[in-house]
């Protein structure tokens, strides 16, 4: 702002609620429900836990500086996007935001693209496809427990994304550990399923397992928390289940296996637009974008200190700066080839496997 220029704020995780991204009550196994991150007893006896995230010895007096930060850079934005409208509720909970209508929503865009295969109701054997790996807030630990409730069904389980955490001997034989997989082969992967699982135990603010499920037609059974229960219609195009016990969700298969339609919701995932598409998404950043530049307004706050914490973090950012535009660097070398001047812009993608590697 001190430097003139527009910003806007995409929020993805709960990192404006808490430090603690997921907001995941971990001693009872179920989000906590706060707004925010304070001084309640539940988050004294919480977050002291996580040493990394610099609390330090003075919890009362940090929370209540992080969160009048927060508010400040979140106050002087230009816009504010979410993906949907849970997230949008949760900042909302959290901030008196004087500008709501900065707030917008915008759901992330997936290829839509793809060829929908066609299965059968009467396939001998059942595929569960499951993308969360052995992480236990994505359920692997329910996954585990449900292959053992199912074992006398024909149904098998497949477990995508990293695997070392199981415990192979234990392992039902009907969960078939497939590891690591390449974008290249979603498509092949998704012919192959009947129903996809998203059993998360925190609260999911949008879920790109679901969109890319649904844009290869495949129905999905998720867990009734965060955005997947306002994004998934029950009996429309997936089925919700309220209880993350092994037993409701055994139960919630068994009756989709014996009761429920498949080919009604597979028909209705072919014929109805139930995800955005990455063009959609796009065009809708472009919008808010070209908004801001035609309505360029003049903030008062933003000639304000915003104090000794952000002065800190501003330091810290010249100086990741800095490295960043070393001209000696390949991926500025590369960009000099390429165009023949500096990059204007620059995104550093922090994983390859997550949030940064669809974003991007």
């Amino acid at each position: 702002r001190e430097m003139g220029k527009r910003y806007i704020i995409n929020v993805h995780d709960f990192y404006f609620n808490c430090p603690i991204y997921n907001q995941l009550e971990h001693a009872v196994g179920r989000p906590c429900g706060l707004a925010f991150a304070g001084v309640a007893q539940r988050c004294l006896s919480c977050l002291p836990r996580y040493p990394s995230q610099g609390i330090g010895n003075d919890f009362e007096s940090f929370m209540q500086k992080r969160h009048a930060l927060l508010q400040q850079v979140l106050e002087c934005a230009d816009a504010v996007i979410v993906p949907s409208q849970f997230m949008y509720n949760k900042i909302r909970s959290a901030y008196s935001l004087q500008h709501q209508s900065r707030m917008r929503i915008i759901p992330h865009g997936t290829n839509l693209n793809v060829r929908q295969g066609d299965v059968s109701d009467d396939r001998e054997t059942v595929t569960l496809a499951y993308f969360g790996g052995d992480q236990v807030l994505k359920g692997a630990e329910l996954i585990v427990a449900l292959g053992v409730l199912l074992s006398g069904e024909d149904v098998e389980i497949r477990v995508y994304g990293r695997v070392k955490a199981f415990a192979r001997p234990l392992q039902p034989p009907n969960v078939k550990l497939c590891g690591f997989y390449g974008p290249d082969e979603l498509t092949s992967i998704l012919a192959e399923a009947d129903l996809v699982l998203v059993p998360s135990i925190y609260e999911e603010s949008f879920s790109m397992v679901v969109s890319e499920s649904w844009a290869h037609g495949v129905p999905v059974l998720v867990s009734d928390r965060g955005a997947l229960g306002e994004r998934v219609r029950h009996g429309l195009n997936g089925w919700l289940v309220k209880d993350m016990t092994a037993e409701a969700w055994a139960e919630a298969v068994r009756k989709w296996l014996h009761g429920e339609s498949l080919a009604d919701v597979r028909k209705h995932l072919q014929t109805s637009k139930n995800t955005d598409s990455i063009e959609d998404c796009a065009a809708n950043y472009v919008k808010v974008y070209e908004e801001i530049k035609s309505h360029a307004r003049a903030q008062a706050s933003s000639s304000q200190s915003l104090g000794e914490s952000a002065t800190a973090f501003d330091l810290e950012l010249r100086k990741f700066r800095s490295r960043m535009v070393d001209a000696r660097s390949p991926w500025m070398q590369a960009a000099i080839n390429r165009s023949g001047k500096h990059a204007r812009a620059v995104g550093v993608m922090r994983d390859r496997w997550g949030t940064a590697q669809y974003r991007i």
